[in-house]
């Protein structure tokens, strides 16, 4: 339905004519359509800046189901390699930076998240930046339910672990 075709924009604007990616998506537009109850929506942000967001190295990111908004703090923005000031509020932001080959395991991981209460839910995947370079990010996410049991929000953190990786392999090599 409409809630189906709502979240699938929302989560795979930008997805390529791959069968397994689409039939993904389509599968968690379902499944979270079924447990959030909720459709997503283009709805202003509410601008919730914490004084500790720009001295954080990782970035903070929240995903709200009822109204669809997804706040970044300017460090995940950064990350995602997001140019200019402004502040966007939807999940294509980060989602559409997801290489491709990596898109479904970050969905995948996210849906965990909002399904499975009792832990986080880490996953590591590569962005293309805006000058083709391939950065590594490791996003945690975890859901806030109501009191009814159902997800509400994701909130989450993405670290940078591209220069990390380097130093192992440089080391691996060096061996």
């Amino acid at each position: 339905g409409k809630a189906d075709i709502g979240w699938a924009a929302a989560v795979g604007p930008s997805l390529d004519h791959d069968g397994k990616a689409e039939e993904l998506v389509t599968l968690l537009a379902r499944c979270a359509t079924v447990l959030l109850g909720r459709q997503s929506a283009d709805a202003p942000c509410e601008e919730k800046t914490a004084p500790w967001e720009d001295a954080a190295r990782d970035g903070y990111w929240e995903w709200d189901f009822e109204s669809g908004v997804m706040r970044f703090s300017r460090r995940s923005l950064a990350l995602l390699d997001h140019p200019g000031v402004d502040r966007p509020t939807r999940p294509d932001v980060w989602l559409d930076r997801v290489h491709p080959d990596d898109r479904s395991g970050v969905y995948a991981a996210l849906l965990t998240a909002a399904t499975v209460s009792d832990r986080p839910t880490d996953h590591e995947h590569r962005v293309v930046r805006r000058d083709g370079s391939i950065g590594r990010l490791v996003a945690r996410a975890r859901a806030d339910h109501d009191d009814a049991g159902r997800p509400v929000r994701l909130v989450g953190w993405l670290c940078d672990v591209s220069r990390l990786q380097r130093v192992e392999s440089d080391l691996r090599n060096a061996q």
